[in-house]
């Protein structure tokens, strides 16, 4: 799927026709590192999710907290 997303052409490109190599390598490399990112979020949301009591110490540290770190 994520190569998938790699390679589709924007709207810009099919009109005007190929960017350079190196607009196409850096758009790459953008789309790439928001597709790691969800990955990220995703194993993260996931972990969150297996174990609740994590989030109710983690709101209760917070409740603690002094008023400037909240």
């Amino acid at each position: 799927m994520s190569l998938a997303i790699l390679n589709i052409s924007a709207q810009d490109e099919l009109m005007n026709g190929p960017a350079s190599p190196i607009m196409l390598n850096q758009r790459r490399f953008i789309i790439k590192k928001k597709v790691m990112a969800i990955g990220r979020f995703s194993r993260q949301l996931s972990a969150l999710r297996e174990k609740p009591e994590v989030i109710q110490e983690i709101k209760l540290n917070r409740a603690k907290a002094p008023e400037t770190l909240q």
